[in-house]
């Protein structure tokens, strides 16, 4: 087995299980550890070239970090996820962030 391979394969087995982890932190409510999780998925999904884990990465920690009214974060990270969507032509995924940075940058009143 050639080793660099071996390497991306634990690199992104690691990353499923991060985001995984995300998940479930997120349901239950856990938003600091999702964070946590979610961030370091993210950071191993780009470094591995997942572009689509990468992107969807992105929004579920920015829904991590709108639960704890972490609203310039949020944005920084939907900012980040939408160019990805449009270039993997992710339509739905795209309108879903566009949506959640719209509403992010709406004014309250």
């Amino acid at each position: 087995m050639d080793v660099c391979r071996s390497v991306t394969a634990r690199g992104l087995d690691e990353a499923y299980f991060l985001d995984l982890l995300g998940d479930a932190c997120n349901s239950l409510g856990r938003y600091d550890e999702a964070v946590d999780a979610l961030s370091r998925a993210v950071k191993l999904f780009r470094e591995q070239g997942a572009q689509c884990a990468h992107a969807m990465g992105l929004f579920k920690l920015a829904q991590s970090h709108l639960a704890l009214a972490n609203t310039d974060q949020a944005i920084r990270y939907l900012t980040e996820c939408l160019p990805i969507f449009r270039r993997l032509h992710l339509r739905t995924s795209e309108e879903r962030a566009s949506a959640a940075l719209k509403s992010c940058l709406l004014p309250t009143a």
